[in-house]
């Protein structure tokens, strides 16, 4: 048996922990990944992790096999990111058997988004996508955002040979949440049969984001006197950057006083 396997080279783009400063998404915990395996007459399977965990990802996983009698085809890919106002997956895969020995065979792929996330103040966001699949059965697309150890706020499943459209609008509490969006194709060919699936997914949560205002001094939500006094305070110990240039000086202390007397 001739086997092939090929785990599609990820692009990874190294994110450092200032991407994600004073963030309405938070990132914790990142499980995306793609995998692929057949079986039958022999089996064999592949997978692909990003290696930089909340880093942008390309990749996929693609095994095929070929017995001269029998064959098994299976791919997906993924393209995600994450950033501090949003998340993005693209992601779909492909499974094909066919063969005439006696055999049941079976291909599948999958292509997951896993990502576990939290907000420290009530958040809007915009959760949009389409999700589809067809052929087997078996096949699937679905996006799930819960509440970790709390309710699911919204899923939706396909059904053989759909497309559905996922739109969805609220505000998140201050919590941890999970989103999880899947993109599984499978095919089950019995002796004689020639069987196939696809599965697709595009999707993204975002958050609407407005420029904080740097004259809330102490980040409590609103611009007051206690503001100005706190800045005078951090001025006269030598920290007060206001400018951000890496120094404190009169320049901050002029910009931040035209700018507390103009408002934000």
């Amino acid at each position: 048996m001739n086997i092939r396997v090929r785990a599609i080279p990820a692009l990874v783009l190294c994110c450092t922990a200032s991407c994600f400063a004073q963030a309405p998404f938070t990132y914790s915990a990142d499980s995306r990944r793609c995998t692929a395996f057949f079986s039958g007459n022999g089996s064999g399977s592949t997978f692909e992790v990003p290696q930089t965990p909340f880093a942008p990802y390309q990749g996929g996983a693609d095994i095929e096999a070929d017995n001269g009698v029998e064959f098994w085809r299976a791919a997906c890919t993924q393209l995600s990111s994450l950033d501090p106002a949003s998340m993005t997956m693209s992601g779909e895969g492909d499974a094909f058997v066919t063969g005439s020995g006696p055999n049941t065979l079976n291909a599948q792929c999958l292509s997951q988004f896993d990502v576990r996330f939290s907000c420290d103040v009530d958040t809007p966001y915009h959760l949009v996508g389409v999700i589809a699949e067809s052929g087997h059965p078996n096949s699937f697309a679905d996006v799930r955002l819960s509440l970790v150890g709390g309710p699911v706020l919204h899923s939706m499943v396909t059904t053989t040979n759909t497309t559905m459209t996922v739109a969805f609008d609220g505000v998140l509490s201050p919590g941890v949440y999970s989103l999880i969006v899947r993109a599984q194709a499978r095919a089950v060919g019995f002796p004689g049969q020639t069987e196939s699936g696809h599965a697709m997914c595009v999707m993204t949560l975002s958050t609407p984001v407005t420029e904080p205002c740097g004259l809330d001094w102490n980040k409590d939500g609103t611009v007051d006197s206690s503001d100005f006094l706190g800045f005078i305070t951090d001025f006269l110990s030598g920290d007060a950057d206001f400018n951000q240039d890496g120094e404190t000086n009169s320049v901050d202390f002029f910009e931040y006083l035209e700018r507390f007397l103009g408002g934000c």
